[in-house]
């Protein structure tokens, strides 16, 4: 029996995002993901060391339903309120790491978006889609067919 290839994070991550600064304001993220079509933008210092994501759940919950003002609130807001919260260390994935790991530390820490990370650098993020979709078509068709069903005589 052959042994299939595994999947990297690198085969199905979107490399390059795009990326906000910390003074970046809720309004200007807002837009980008607009723009983009993505629920998340990661966040970077002047350095370009990544710093945390701002995700649609966080503009809502931790901006606009605390009454700040998108145009006021900003990327760095959002990056204290998740220290606060106890969300300190943030979760990512290698370009090399194979995908179904990735999907389980997704899984495990309740993610829907992840970012990669090549010695220390952004290099991509990946998302459950991205797993899902991607590395779906890669599976054993057989095992995931569905089973088929009699029709009624």
């Amino acid at each position: 029996m052959s042994r299939q290839k595994s999947l990297k994070v690198r085969e199905i991550m979107t490399e390059n995002p795009s990326t906000a600064e910390m003074e970046s304001t809720i309004e200007e993220i807002a837009t980008m993901m607009k723009e983009e079509n993505v629920t998340v933008i990661p966040i970077i210092d002047e350095d370009g060391e990544l710093m945390g994501l701002v995700t649609d759940r966080d503009i809502v919950v931790l901006c606009i339903a605390e009454g700040h003002d998108a145009s006021d609130c900003r990327a760095e807001d959002i990056i204290r309120a998740h220290l606060r919260h106890g969300a300190a260390h943030l979760q990512s994935a290698s370009p090399e790491m194979d995908a179904t790991e990735a999907a389980r530390i997704m899984s495990e820490y309740q993610l829907r978006n992840m970012p990669v990370l090549e010695q220390g650098r952004l290099v991509g993020m990946i998302s459950l889609g991205d797993v899902g979709v991607k590395s779906g078509k890669e599976r054993d068709r057989n095992r995931n067919r569905p089973i088929p069903r009699k029709k009624a005589s």
